[in-house]
């Protein structure tokens, strides 16, 4: 007999019995199947945060592992455009199996502003797998949000 064949049978007892068997199948199942040589087919996006402050914008992107000379940084249509590709090493050693929870693949994010940004003030720097980039609003620039009045 089983731990949860003993508890009683209620909602709540049934449900806490469902997470948990999604849980350790979702995980197990994944733990237990390694990819023997295979390609991950997972993409990797970076995560980013943005600040805004009166003067201009920050944006600091997550890129571990990555060379500088494989990423592109471009300014579009008032978007900061972020792309590259994370680049996964192969190693030709024998092995029986192997495991890998790393995220390989091209990306492509586009970061919005709201208020213009000068094309001509932008600095970015790249250390210890963090991509930094400074943005300067325009003097004049406009902001591109406009609340929109919902009438009753």
């Amino acid at each position: 007999m089983s731990m949860f064949n003993s508890l009683p049978v209620n909602r709540k007892n049934q449900e806490n019995r469902n997470l948990f068997s999604d849980f350790f199948d979702l995980y197990a199942r994944d733990f237990f199947n390694p990819m023997m040589g295979e390609e991950k087919s997972e993409t990797f996006m970076p995560k980013v945060e943005v600040h805004e402050s009166e003067k201009g914008y920050e944006v600091r992107a997550e890129l571990p592992g990555m060379k500088e000379e494989d990423i592109n940084l471009s300014l579009e249509d008032n978007c900061l455009i972020l792309q590259g590709e994370k680049r996964s090493e192969k190693a030709t050693e024998n092995k029986k199996q192997s495991r890998s929870e790393f995220s390989y693949g091209s990306f492509y994010r586009t970061i919005p502003f709201r208020v213009d940004v000068d094309n001509n003030n932008i600095e970015a720097n790249y250390r210890n797998g963090i991509l930094n980039v400074n943005l300067m609003k325009k003097a004049d620039g406009t902001e591109k949000t406009k609340k929109i009045q919902i009438k009753h």
